[in-house]
């Protein structure tokens, strides 16, 4: 069975399918909004931003350098 593209039932289908999928597509695209804007980190100030820049070095450290480098960051902020 072949469509007609003169029969207008045909062509109204062909319209609805083309609205279905835009309002799909709309749906999709505002779902993902919300998602993104859900799983959006809270953005750091500039003091979080560098501890968090620091982590990743100080997962490298053993438990003893993790506590010096805590003593450290301690006297440094008692002598400023």
């Amino acid at each position: 069975m072949t469509e007609d593209s003169s029969n207008p039932k045909v062509l109204s289908n062909k319209k609805n399918r083309g609205c279905k999928r835009k309002l799909d597509n709309e749906l999709d695209r505002e779902i993902l909004i919300a998602y993104l804007e859900d799983k959006t980190p809270p953005s750091l100030d500039e003091d979080e931003s560098f501890f968090a820049s620091v982590i990743p070095l100080m997962k490298k450290f053993s438990e003893d350098e993790k506590l010096e480098f805590r003593i450290g960051v301690i006297k440094l902020i008692q002598d400023i």
